[in-house]
């Protein structure tokens, strides 16, 4: 059996590309739905915010999934667990500022391409570097979530409202910091 690659250009209904399919909402715009009309405003700006930290978290999770896979010496299984731990606490945010990005009428993005395009965070090199430079980009990556979060709050509380999902992302992401910043000073002894 085999299979062959379909390209946009061959899928056709009846001699008209089916391809590219209109956009009905944009990235940045939230949709109108049963929330109350003069929470608008807030809605959008909430989950513009939120768009951005979810791109940023989503790079900072798939740093630990690459940096484990890049780990080697004679700490890697302490190293792994560390980078398991904290993918799995990134990995529950995403799912969660994702969830209310949603329900604020918001566009979540998943592929790649996109969050590589919204996120703030550097790219990754492609080659092998030194377990200390891994641990400095995660911590400078720690770092610009960190201020995403911290302005989004700030301007959040304009509206007059709380957002916890902000707040998860705070904790989490200082917990994280503190546990490379202990782990650094560990392999330094």
């Amino acid at each position: 059996m085999t299979t062959s690659m379909i390209s946009n250009s061959e899928v056709t209904t009846r001699g008209k590309a089916v391809w590219p399919i209109p956009e009905i909402q944009a990235w940045a715009m939230t949709r109108e739905h049963a929330m109350p009309r003069d929470r608008g405003t807030c809605h959008a700006g909430i989950a513009e915010y939120l768009g951005q930290l979810l791109a940023d978290t989503v790079t900072l999770r798939d740093m630990y999934a690459l940096h484990r896979r890049k780990t080697a010496g004679p700490a890697l299984q302490q190293r792994h667990l560390l980078y398991d731990r904290h993918f799995a606490g990134q990995h529950v945010l995403v799912d969660e500022i994702a969830q209310r990005v949603q329900t604020l009428g918001g566009v979540t993005t998943a592929p790649a391409h996109d969050l590589t395009e919204r996120t703030l965070i550097p790219r990754v090199p492609d080659g092998f570097e030194e377990h200390a430079a891994h641990l400095s980009r995660l911590l400078e990556a720690h770092e610009i979530v960190l201020v995403v979060s911290r302005a989004a709050m700030h301007e959040i509380s304009k509206f007059g409202t709380d957002e916890p999902t902000v707040s998860n992302v705070i904790r989490t992401n200082e917990a994280h910091v503190w546990s490379l910043v202990m782990h650094m000073a560990q392999e330094q002894t």
